[in-house]
């Protein structure tokens, strides 16, 4: 939330029914859109400012200073939206220079890259855009809250705790659609 700074132009991809984004938006002046798939989250009504999927994303080319997605990244796949594709359409809204901000679960659920945790090919996923990418583990290990193993029963994932990973993005690349 820090990295947003006055009238900066940020987009927020699938925002929910509540937003810390937003609300930092509004507080500094910075200019806010999201777009999510639904028109209510939990029976709220959600804070976008258009409901549209990733995959079709309307805006125009290099029209945002930041692009941020909090926790939907590992959904895209469940909304028709591949990894590839949504990566392209964040980086072709992207301003060059501008960043390109998401968290993820890792071991928790989602696609396979982040149910595994294989950082070398969600790493992989960024190299199109930008060279300038860092992944970062919060909540692992997760003292002092004990560790939560969500997927006991499956033997690559038995010993594997839940964590987040957040990934920054510098935009430094032309974009072109990934096929």
């Amino acid at each position: 939330l820090t990295q947003i700074k006055p009238h900066m132009r940020i987009l927020e991809i699938g925002c929910g029914a509540w937003s810390p984004i937003k609300i930092r938006c509004d507080e500094i002046g910075a200019h806010y859109e999201a777009i999510d798939y639904c028109k209510e989250y939990f029976a709220e009504p959600v804070v976008a400012t258009r409901i549209e999927n990733l995959a079709d994303l309307s805006f125009e080319n290099d029209s945002f200073d930041m692009v941020i997605g909090n926790q939907s990244l590992e959904h895209w796949a469940e909304n028709g939206c591949t990894n590839k594709w949504g990566l392209y359409q964040c980086f072709r809204v992207c301003k060059m220079g501008g960043i390109v901000a998401l968290n993820v679960p890792i071991h928790f659920h989602g696609t396979k890259i982040f149910l595994h945790g294989d950082f070398d090919d969600i790493q992989k996923l960024f190299v199109p855009y930008s060279d300038k990418v860092n992944l970062e583990s919060w909540g692992y290990p997760s003292a002092p809250i004990p560790a939560v193993y969500y997927h006991p029963n499956i033997n690559s994932l038995k010993n594997s705790p839940g964590y987040h990973l957040d990934i920054q993005a510098i935009k430094n690349k032309k974009t072109h659609p990934p096929f």
